[in-house]
């Protein structure tokens, strides 16, 4: 920048301009900043200061995790997750990528075609439903991390993923490129023994992890203060009803009967201590009736009406239980059932709508997962060629939606514009999770209608003789 220009200036002379424009030499080192105070290793993005250290915010999850809600939401965004049915493709035929395709298979216990379509037990252990819900944990908390060692079986070199608590992350270790090179993870107990993890054995996942956001952005992050909401109203409609469910019993003495009948003021202290005893018991619910004497009026007392407000504390939390499903774009749970008219069709547009995200997310998941398939095959066969790394596929969320288009599929062939093949046949057939082989027939027989035998199903085995 020229000395004659002055601070502050956005206007500079075009030969000052056109300097700044050069992109030769190639730049060595940063000039700006990722505008964040990178060497406290200290993400600073979070502004509430209730949640702003890693450890206090991780906790804060784990509570609101135990709200019925939360739960509810969960449940359904598991299921929708756990819809999909994985498989491991090889890049190609070739023996170097099936064998690759083949190791993580077994590593991680997904099927793949060359091990006979099914999924290999796990050789690390865990079933691969356990391990993807471990996994989608960074999408819950914004972000989670593994650290990965190998173990020899059998003279195979696997690659463990050892799950390591987030809320123990102390720092995000960068470099001059502004490059997470380390975490550094905090002690069981105390403050000794602080753990240094390189990133080269670390598996790091997260959600909206924009620039050095390393914590990211984590699905409860926008559920959490909804559930202190939620747990208040609870907690205010819970002492409506304890209150003014059951009227408190008003109970009143008539001085002018008491001394027309000639009750002595004992007498009356007595009675008095009597009918409070049966206040007491009628709340409890010893007693249900009572038979008072002439001067003796029972009431009840109403709060002024405060027991009105029930349905308005339902209606709210209602309403913010339904907010947090939203979260989890699991709203629909609560807009009618099969057979309700409009409610239930604009559920199953929000069904169909939480089926698309679950398949964004898990599409995410595979994605992140390639940084731990390069190292595993890596300390297994040695330099691995980028091209012949194997791919994770997702398959099965949104078979409801195959089935609605299917008739799209029927008007486009009887038009002309699609010509039906074997290979698109066997592609609905997967897609919609049959088990059944498509004989090959040309395309005029399928127009013709002449099935020739259509899709056949496996033989059911004989069952054998009981001995």
């Amino acid at each position: 920048m020229p000395a004659s220009t002055p601070i502050g200036s956005a206007v500079i002379p075009a030969e000052a301009g056109a300097e700044l424009l050069r992109f030769d030499p190639p730049p060595r080192k940063p000039t700006g900043t990722s505008g964040h105070w990178l060497p406290a290793g200290f993400p600073d993005y979070e502004k509430n200061g209730r949640l702003a250290q890693m450890r206090d915010r991780i906790l804060a999850y784990r509570v609101a995790e135990r709200h019925p809600a939360v739960m509810v939401g969960l449940q359904v965004w598991h299921s929708l997750m756990l819809a999909g049915k994985w498989s491991v493709n090889p890049a190609d035929d070739s023996p170097e990528a099936v064998a690759y395709a083949e190791h993580i298979a077994r590593s991680l216990g997904i099927r793949t075609e060359s091990l006979g379509g099914k999924a290999p037990p796990a050789m690390l252990g865990k079933p691969w439903e356990s391990r993807l819900l471990e996994l989608l944990l960074s999408e819950r908390y914004g972000w989670h991390w593994w650290e990965l060692v190998c173990e020899d079986i059998d003279g195979v070199r696997y690659t463990h993923m050892l799950w390591r608590d987030p809320a123990s992350t102390f720092q995000f270790v960068t470099d001059g490129l502004e490059r997470l090179v380390a975490i550094r993870q905090l002690p069981v107990t105390g403050l000794g023994g602080m753990r240094t993890v390189p990133m080269g054995r670390v598996l790091l996942m997260g959600r909206e992890q924009v620039g050095t956001q390393w914590d990211g952005i984590g699905i409860l992050r926008g559920i959490e203060p909804m559930v202190g909401d939620s747990n208040r109203t609870a907690n205010i409609l819970a002492v409506t009803v304890e209150r003014w469910g059951c009227p408190t019993p008003l109970i009143t003495a008539d001085v002018d009967v008491m001394q027309t009948l000639g009750i002595t003021p004992e007498q009356a202290k007595a009675d008095v201590a009597t009918w409070q005893a049966w206040g007491e018991q009628y709340i409890s619910g010893e007693r249900q009736s009572c038979a008072p004497p002439p001067w003796v009026k029972v009431g009840a007392y109403d709060g002024d009406k405060s027991a009105r407000n029930l349905p308005d504390l339902i209606a709210t939390l209602d309403a913010q239980d339904r907010r947090i499903l939203q979260a989890f774009l699991a709203q629909f749970l609560m807009l009618g059932s099969a057979g309700s008219g409009g409610s239930y069709s604009l559920g199953q547009v929000h069904s169909d709508a939480a089926s698309t995200a679950a398949e964004n997310v898990l599409q995410r998941v595979a994605e992140q997962l390639k940084s731990y398939m390069l190292r595993a095959l890596s300390w297994q066969f040695g330099d691995v060629d980028p091209a012949k790394m194997p791919a994770l596929e997702i398959d099965g969320i949104r078979s409801p939606l195959w089935t609605e288009r299917l008739n799209e599929l029927v008007a486009l062939i009887n038009a002309g514009v699609v010509t039906p093949t074997t290979d698109m046949a066997a592609e609905i057939l997967k897609r919609l999770q049959f088990d059944a082989v498509e004989p090959e027939r040309s395309p005029a027989q399928r127009l013709s209608g002449r099935a020739l035998p259509g899709p056949v199903l496996p033989t059911p085995k004989t069952p054998e003789p009981p001995k």
